[in-house]
């Protein structure tokens, strides 16, 4: 069993993982891949650890810890905390599957595993295995993954309609294609997957459904912990928000940083640290920063207290609380680096200049499904009438 390590420690591994990707930031925008050395430097800082289950040598904490580790990597390279995000939450999103797969998988040391959720695949049954095909885009860190979960759509029982469902696959069962050049998180190596005819034994599917209105492990030693007993897809959507904190914060201090040091050419060389306005835009940065990080906290308290009462089945009215509460975290996240890249100049336009990569690297994050505003205040809008919101997330 893993050494148990608190808040502290975690943070300062979280710190010198987050400085290694930094150092290299440009070269892993040039390349649309971060440096090798990151992919190290964590696999060696145990992070991988937080949530897996203490079964399987993890540490087994709470979601709290995760998105503040999350955020403290971010707040370095935002590519960096991205990934470390995704792959982080595989560890948990693993308690729910079969022992056998756990065992498989886990058995074998520190492996990196990735997924797409996006059920744009087919599986049929073949004997007792499933074949699976299809295409899936954007799965980050795929090129440093021993194995990849893709989400392909099945029929389990006779006469049933098609539902979703992970197929977990090595890597000599995939291709790669490198499709990544994008303008925002471009570190991440999020590439493409391509399935052709892989068979997949029925330890390694994961229907998707009853974990999502359920929430219960598969492997019966796991089903006591309240890390594995919360619902499922507010935990799973932690991943995708918990990133943007970080880079909102960093922007916050480049921001500052650029306002203590700035002469202003066109106000006869006054300091821009005598300008009202840029004083109080920092004030309103840091304040805005400071409500984001506290509805943070109070968001993932209240998805652990969910799985320390195991009410793991599906709650609308819950789920929907949570999805606005992430899109609004990420939303005012947005707000807060175009307020402060739209104030700080014409140098904040340099590639060399990093509030520029923050500010691509917030908003890129904030196009996930799992953080569209409007989308998230209307589902919570129609629970709180009465009326059916959005379907899964």
């Amino acid at each position: 069993m893993a050494k148990q390590m608190g808040l502290e420690d975690l943070l300062e591994r979280a710190r010198y993982v987050g400085q290694v990707a930094q150092q290299r930031a440009e070269e892993a925008e040039a390349k649309g891949q971060i440096a090798e050395e990151f992919i190290g430097a964590l696999l060696d800082s145990e992070l991988l650890k937080v949530l897996k289950p203490k079964l399987f040598g993890g540490f087994e904490l709470d979601p709290w810890t995760y998105v503040e580790v999350v955020r403290e990597v971010a707040r370095h390279d935002m590519s960096a905390g991205w990934l470390y995000s995704v792959l982080e939450i595989h560890e948990w999103w693993l308690a729910y599957a079969h022992p056998g797969a756990q065992e498989e998988i886990w058995g074998n040391g520190q492996v990196i595993t990735v997924d797409s959720v996006a059920p744009v695949g087919r599986a049929e049954r073949v004997g007792d295995k499933w074949r699976v095909e299809g295409t899936w885009h954007f799965v980050s860190g795929v090129n440093w993954a021993s194995w990849c979960a893709v989400n392909a759509l099945a029929q389990f029982e006779e006469g049933a309609p098609l539902e979703p469902a992970f197929f977990i696959l090595p890597s000599s069962d995939y291709k790669v294609e490198r499709t990544w050049d994008v303008v925002g998180l471009a570190g991440t190596a999020s590439n493409t997957v391509r399935v052709e005819g892989a068979l997949v034994p029925e330890h390694r599917v994961l229907r998707l459904m009853p974990i999502a209105k359920g929430g219960v492990p598969l492997n019966p030693a796991l089903r006591d912990s309240a890390l594995y007993r919360t619902q499922f897809i507010p935990m799973l959507a932690t991943a995708i928000y918990a990133p943007i904190l970080g880079g909102a914060q960093r922007m916050v201090a480049l921001y500052e940083d650029w306002l203590k040091r700035r002469v202003r050419p066109y106000a006869l060389g006054s300091a821009e640290r005598e300008n009202p306005g840029a004083q109080r835009l920092l004030a309103w940065a840091k304040v805005h920063f400071d409500a984001l990080h506290a509805l943070s906290k109070a968001h993932t308290e209240a998805i652990f207290r969910l799985g320390q009462e195991k009410r793991s089945a599906d709650e609308p009215l819950v789920r929907a609380h949570l999805f606005a509460q992430r899109a609004y975290m990420a939303n005012g996240a947005v707000e807060l680096v175009n307020r402060l890249f739209n104030a700080s100049g014409g140098n904040a336009l340099y590639r060399r200049n990093p509030i520029q990569r923050f500010w691509r690297d917030v908003n890129a994050a904030a196009q996930h499904v799992a953080l569209v505003y409007e989308d998230a205040l209307s589902s919570l809008g129609r629970e709180l009438v009465g009326l059916s919101g959005h379907p899964l997330l």
